[in-house]
């Protein structure tokens, strides 16, 4: 396993009560995994109570940076201790 962190921006951020976490995996397949398993539940119940549905997941519902890059499209890619995954809520308008 790889330590890494992963830091929620935004309103992410607000809603869970932390902006940074520690976890430990091998590849951004499993660090999502996990990230999913262990949030988006209380994500989608913080939101509901406000008023607010997240139909889909957190993590569609979000974009999600290794370090400096995107990685859609990249879910095995490797991870290095040190990494940093970024979850940031996905902008929308209307």
């Amino acid at each position: 396993m790889t330590g890494i962190a992963v830091q929620f921006h935004g309103l992410w951020g607000l809603i869970l009560g932390r902006n940074k976490i520690p976890l430990e995996a091998v590849d951004m397949s499993s660090a999502i995994h996990i990230i999913e398993a262990d949030y988006e539940a209380v994500l989608k119940e913080k939101l509901k109570e406000r008023g607010v549905a997240l139909d889909q997941g957190l993590v569609k519902a979000s974009v999600i940076i290794l370090n400096k890059g995107d990685v859609r499209g990249v879910v095995n890619k490797k991870l290095s201790d040190g990494d940093v995954i970024h979850v940031f809520p996905a902008v929308t308008g209307g």
